[in-house]
């Protein structure tokens, strides 16, 4: 089982590498200097690696349940995956990106678990406009675009 989720978190680490580094060149032509300070800060710095590690804890953690797990673990691990989603409802409609005035790492962490959604049965989207509106936001960014494997972009289906 250690392999296993080694090799999960290996994947998952790759995938964020690949697309955080697709999308570095896009917030590094579109920072404003008050992003370029913030990202100095190490209280911000802090606050973000703390919210991402939840993210992983949390969310990654039920979407490993329901790709490992038998048909029984993987139904409870898909509710508990989506009511914490929607839980979160208030804190995508508090701002444009997650927690944040400005796309962020936090957003690189959060658009492929949102991008994969539909193919593992769970449908928030379409049950929240205001999700729906982050994960459009976030899906538009050409870099996200750039980012997608021939697989990921076959699953433009579902998201639509």
């Amino acid at each position: 089982m250690e392999l296993r989720r080694l090799k999960f978190l290996s994947r998952a680490m790759l995938l964020l590498y690949k697309v955080a580094s697709s999308w570095i060149t896009e917030i590094a032509a579109t920072a404003s200097l008050l992003a370029l300070i913030r990202l100095h800060d190490p209280v911000s710095r802090a606050n973000a690696r703390m919210i991402i590690k939840r993210i992983d804890q949390d969310w990654y953690g039920q979407y490993e349940e329901i790709l490992i797990s038998g048909e029984k673990k993987s139904l409870r691990a898909r509710k508990m995956l989506k009511e914490s989603i929607m839980s979160a409802e208030a804190i995508f409609a508090a701002r444009p990106y997650f927690m944040s005035d400005e796309f962020s790492l936090i957003d690189c962490v959060v658009a492929p678990l949102l991008w994969r959604m539909p193919s593992i049965g769970i449908d928030v989207i379409s049950t929240s406009e205001v999700i729906a509106n982050y994960a459009q936001r976030i899906f538009n960014r050409p870099a996200f675009k750039r980012s997608l494997s021939e697989a990921e972009q076959e699953m433009t289906e579902l998201v639509k």
